[in-house]
């Protein structure tokens, strides 16, 4: 991965640099030309977070609220 501090006069590509590190780790998720979320959410296993919310507030007595 380069060093966001180098610069060489074109924009970094983040989005192809975090693929090519997560195809690193988890080859077995990709296939030719894209990523299989179901099988990098089973590789993943309880850390992937279901629903549409990704964060919440709870508190006793928020269903009688």
């Amino acid at each position: 991965m380069k060093k966001l501090t180098e610069q060489d006069g074109s924009s970094l590509n983040m989005v192809n640099e975090n693929l090519e590190a997560l195809n690193a780790i988890f080859p077995e998720a990709f296939t030719e030309d894209s990523v299989d979320f179901e099988v990098l959410r089973q590789l993943l296993g309880d850390a992937v977070a279901e629903g549409e919310e990704k964060y919440g507030l709870s508190w006793h007595g928020k269903k009688k609220a």
